[in-house]
């Protein structure tokens, strides 16, 4: 189990990102290839995004795509294309399955709750704590890995379109990232359980 701490955001359940990595050459766990090495999963520039208001993301189980916070716009965009080696576009790209999952993966570092996750940063899951390597202040923030399967869509056989949403109105986590995962939402003790 991952306790992801939770806040009232305009209503909804949200949660704080503390920051988004991109890491080189995809994969689907949080620990794929080599173990969050610095030229491997590349921290965005995350000032903008962090003085925003809110920093946060809503959980939205009503919307599908995942939306950020345009601050982070061009330090996505710049180090999504140095590391893909391809423009970013929302026109349709033809790729192979192959060159689809060697796509990037997203990285969201999220606030943990005070309540201690169940498991360690050696989990190679899709979910998990974030470890020291990351961040050796907050080891056990929660993060989450998104691949390119998560954030891009298959329109036609060998060509895909880009679904990632930016907005002016905070970050909101739609339900394609959760897919095969569990979210259980905690009133009492007012933090989000997350687990796969």
């Amino acid at each position: 189990l991952y306790y992801m701490e939770s806040f009232n955001l305009w209503g909804n359940y949200g949660v704080m990102i503390k920051n988004i990595y991109l890491r080189k050459d995809g994969g689907t766990s949080i620990a794929e290839f080599t173990q969050f090495r610095d030229d491997v999963a590349e921290k965005l520039d995350f000032e903008k995004f962090g003085a925003s208001f809110p920093s946060g993301a809503i959980i939205d189980n009503l919307q599908t795509q995942l939306s950020l916070n345009v601050a982070i716009n061009n330090s996505f965009i710049q180090v999504w294309e140095r590391q893909a080696g391809r423009s970013f576009t929302y026109d349709l790209m033809e790729l192979t399955k192959d060159e689809f999952q060697l796509l990037p993966t997203i990285l969201l570092q999220v606030k943990a709750s005070d309540v201690a996750s169940m498991t360690n940063n050696e989990t190679f899951g899709s979910v998990g704590n974030v470890g020291s390597t990351l961040d050796p202040d907050s080891p056990n923030d929660i993060v989450i890995a998104i691949p390119s399967s998560l954030y891009m869509t298959e329109e036609k056989n060998g060509f895909y379109r880009m679904q990632i949403v930016w907005s002016n109105q905070g970050s909101i986590l739609g339900t394609s990232i959760f897919q095969k995962k569990q979210l259980v939402f905690d009133p009492d003790s007012y933090r989000t359980v997350s687990y796969t």
